[in-house]
């Protein structure tokens, strides 16, 4: 999937727009008097787990409400923001403040930097496409699904953007669209009458094997594993509400579950078991490619959508986007490499937007996408060989 590249590039609204920069305001989750030698006990947002997916949350709440860009690092938060925000700026660092009254408020600096300039657009757009009901999984990709059990096995459109680094004054996107199915596990195709006995009398049950049957993929990440066990309840000392809060801000995630799965996922050498809710759990390798007769036109529509979104984009209070070059990237070996691109390209006069409801703009610049399907995915194959020698 997501094999087909369009480049998209967009400017602001605004004619002031380059000489606009972002700024950037740390706050920084620990004392800058303190030292690693200091006997003082470490902040409260170090030591405790729950304060620090809070604030992550609270980023997210706050970048989506305001517009403009919280982003959370190990040990402090970045906030990006243009001089027209700073009535936002002072309304979000009040909640964080108030959140953690520990957090120490830097010195504001203009961004310079190109790769935190994407960091911030890169966030901005998945608050943008979250707002549009669209739901972010892995690092990446867009789902126009929340994952609800109605969904299973409907054709869905998808996304994979990646933001590349442009000029001062210029976006740069490089859109996947595509077409994706999921599908979950049947509790009663994973086991038996005496073990669902035993899984409604509130009691866990185990499974030993790793094999098909069992293979499963974990939302939002897209981890790989095996179920590992079933419980109607959450095991004593499991808590599941902070992070079921982030994912729901953070990913668009927020499901309904009727028993937990216990899944041991399989990230190169680390295999950790981690309890989840039975929604969060979908079947095999994850997602799939849709049958080609549908494929196709849901890519098609899938793209068309996100660039009627990206125009609506009203970037950090600048105003809407202006779409002002779409091209097909041909098989190439290394990206960017814009020079070997598809001649694709429509490129309007000065301040005009391309516009999505230009047909012919369209149909020529998606006539040379390829929906064929690819090999098989094969991945479960090592990940079996590697689990068959456990002991």
């Amino acid at each position: 999937m997501f094999k087909n590249k369009i480049l998209v590039k967009a400017t602001g609204s605004s004619s002031s727009s380059s000489s606009s920069p972002l700024f950037l305001l740390p706050l920084s989750l620990r004392s800058s008097s303190s030292s690693p030698s200091s006997s003082s006990p470490p902040p409260e947002s170090e030591s405790d787990p729950s304060l620090s997916i809070q604030l992550e949350a609270l980023c997210w709440k706050l970048s989506r409400r305001w517009g403009l860009a919280c982003l959370p690092q190990p040990s402090q938060i970045l906030l990006l923001y243009r001089k027209s925000q700073l009535d936002s700026v002072d309304r979000v660092v009040s909640e964080f403040i108030k959140l953690d009254p520990a957090i120490n408020v830097g010195t504001e600096e203009e961004v310079k930097s190109g790769a935190l300039n994407a960091n911030a657009i890169e966030f901005g757009l998945k608050c943008l496409m979250l707002d549009h009901k669209w739901s972010c999984i892995r690092d990446s990709v867009f789902v126009e699904s929340n994952f609800d059990s109605n969904q299973e096995r409907t054709n869905l459109c998808a996304l994979n953007v990646e933001v590349q680094c442009g000029a001062c004054d210029e976006f740069v996107f490089v859109v996947s669209p595509d077409t994706l199915r999921f599908n979950r596990h049947k509790i009663s195709d994973l086991i038996n009458s005496q073990n669902m006995e035993i899984l409604e009398k509130n009691k866990e049950v185990n499974f030993e094997s790793y094999d098909y049957s069992t293979a499963c993929t974990t939302l939002p990440f897209l981890y790989e594993g095996y179920i590992r066990g079933l419980s109607k309840v959450l095991p004593e000392g499991e808590s599941f509400d902070l992070i079921q809060d982030l994912w729901s801000i953070k990913h668009g995630l927020n499901l309904q579950s009727s028993y937990f799965i216990a899944v041991q996922n399989s990230n190169g050498s680390c295999i950790n078991k981690q309890w989840l809710p039975c929604s969060y759990v979908i079947q095999g390798s994850g997602l799939s490619a849709a049958p080609k007769s549908i494929r196709e036109s849901k890519a098609k529509s899938a793209y068309q959508s996100f660039i009627k979104i990206l125009q609506a984009w009203n970037f950090f209070g600048d105003g809407p986007l202006i779409v002002t070059e779409q091209s097909v990237i041909g098989n190439v070996s290394i990206l960017p490499a814009w020079e070997k691109a598809a001649t694709t390209n429509h490129v309007p006069p000065p301040g005009v937007s391309l516009q999505t409801h230009d047909d012919s703009i369209f149909n020529h610049l998606l006539s040379s996408l390829d929906f064929r399907a690819s090999k098989p995915d094969l991945g479960f194959t090592n990940i079996m060989s590697k689990d068959n020698s456990i002991t």
